[in-house]
């Protein structure tokens, strides 16, 4: 299979790019599928067809375990929409992944450290899409960032965590458990790094 250079974006397009895309999930082609998506954000004029085609691939990209392509970065176009419900789909296969990846982490409590981190990499990818298609007014924000904080943590990236931790605290919604966590792990954090750093007195 062979994709085109170019797309003349006519009314009919649409529906034949997402044909096509449904062909190419047929047949397995999980890279070209992924191709087909980055050209139809770049040149379709219908975003509705774009964000249905991109779910598609992604989707078929998670299924296949194809994690480079599922979590490959999202095109700006997809997150200039991310105020709207037209991304809602790809919120669930982001919040689906994320709860999936949760559970085998913690049926290989024991694994070691090498063993957990590239999952531990991909729950914070999933979480970071997960945010980049959210608007800060939906109710799953915060405990999103948190949880991407959270994966941070846990892989030790303290200086990526914090900032999260504290953004979440600036928000002063204290009525929400994840700020008031956030507020404990951010506090945790700067303590763990300091003591890293050699900067707590003795």
């Amino acid at each position: 299979c062979v994709l085109p250079i170019w797309f003349d974006p006519g009314s009919r397009l649409p529906a034949m790019a997402l044909r096509f895309a449904k062909l190419l999930r047929a047949h397995d082609q999980v890279a070209l599928l992924s191709d087909w998506s980055v050209l139809a954000w770049s040149k379709l004029e219908s975003a509705d067809a774009a964000v249905e085609i991109d779910h598609l691939a992604r989707e078929h990209a998670y299924l296949r375990r194809d994690y480079r392509a599922f979590l490959a970065p999202l095109p700006e176009a997809a997150r200039l929409l991310s105020a709207g419900s037209v991304l809602e789909p790809h919120r669930r296969l982001y919040s689906k992944a994320a709860s999936e990846i949760h559970e085998l982490l913690r049926k290989n409590a024991a694994a070691t450290a090498v063993e957990l981190q590239p999952w531990l990499e991909r729950l914070g990818e999933t979480y970071q899409r997960f945010v980049e298609l959210t608007p800060p007014s939906d109710p799953r924000y915060l405990q999103a960032r948190l949880n991407l904080a959270d994966a941070h943590e846990a892989l030790q990236r303290r200086a990526q965590a914090i900032p999260i931790y504290r953004e979440i605290v600036a928000s002063g919604e204290w009525s929400n458990a994840s700020v008031a966590k956030a507020s404990l792990s951010s506090i945790r954090s700067r303590m763990a790094l300091l003591e890293a750093q050699n900067n707590l007195p003795k």
